[in-house]
């Protein structure tokens, strides 16, 4: 096999070049098979980077799932869109796996059903789990005595989130107080939500962490596009990289990944140009 890889250039170019089409070829059909879906699971995504998401692509998740999450509330959206089962009865989310992000950067939840209860998941049930997910999305990888540091508004967002059960339960305490007018104003402040009660409160958290409030659906959504197109195209470079190395006999590795690493650096690039452009 020695003698044949370095017996002549052109031969080792020849060979080199015929693998590399029909690993073009292999790639192309599995990316346009069947099976081949426009969505990724974040469950996937993490587990493809081996690393958890940064904070801005936290942001994004959890202003484009509460999105999801309130069209299907309102009864706007298909079962076929949300994943949900009805708009009437709200789904928790167990994990990552049931956040799916869309080639477009919209996100398409799959949830399961509140297990051992006999009555649905209440709104600020389902507010708690997608917090909690988040949350461990965030520490995807680490060890359990390492602890990520989060940026206050982000950890404002989770602690709210994550309570947000517990503290419904408080306001059904004080079921016959009535707020004063100076309080309902300080509620429509995002920088002064003490405790979030549905998907709307969620949303002005996230929309007030931009500089401009008007860049929120446009924005987030580039992120989570990029967040899809990066993953697929990781994917790609992987798969490539696997190619290669089932043809290591007649291929120089080093040669091929440089060329491939390149490729899908350019393609990073372009990518989170496009994101960039879309807050212009």
């Amino acid at each position: 096999m020695a003698e044949r890889r370095f017996g002549g250039d052109h031969e080792v170019l020849t060979d080199a070049a015929a693998a590399a089409r029909r690993g073009e070829q292999k790639h192309h059909a599995a990316m346009n098979s069947p099976e081949d879906v426009e969505d990724l699971s974040l469950e996937e995504i993490l587990r493809l980077y081996s690393q958890p998401i940064n904070e801005e692509q936290a942001w994004a998740v959890c202003y484009q799932c509460c999105r999801t999450l309130a069209k299907a509330h309102r009864g706007d959206g298909s079962s076929v869109a949300t994943g949900a089962s009805s708009a009437a009865s709200p789904q928790r989310i167990s994990g990552p796996g049931d956040v799916r992000i869309q080639k477009d950067g919209s996100v398409r939840m799959d949830q399961h059903g509140c297990e051992g209860k006999y009555s649905p998941c209440t709104t600020t049930e389902v507010i708690e789990s997608l917090g909690i997910m988040i949350y461990k999305a965030l520490d995807y990888g680490l060890k359990e005595n390492e602890e990520r540091e989060l940026s206050p508004p982000l950890e404002q967002l989770i602690d709210l989130m994550t309570n947000s059960a517990e503290a419904e339960k408080e306001a059904c305490l004080d079921e016959g107080y009535e707020a004063t007018e100076e309080e309902e104003e300080t509620e429509d402040d995002p920088n002064s939500i003490s405790s979030v009660h549905n998907y709307r409160d969620i949303l002005k958290l996230c929309t007030a962490h931009l500089p401009s409030v008007s860049d929120a659906p446009s924005h987030y959504q580039a992120v989570c596009r990029a967040l899809y197109t990066e993953t697929r195209e990781l994917r790609t470079f992987l798969e490539k990289i696997k190619s290669a190395k089932e043809h290591a006999s007649v291929i120089d590795p080093a040669q091929m990944n440089s060329k491939t690493i390149v490729r899908w650096l350019l393609s990073r690039l372009l990518v989170r140009a496009d994101a960039a452009s879309q807050l212009m």
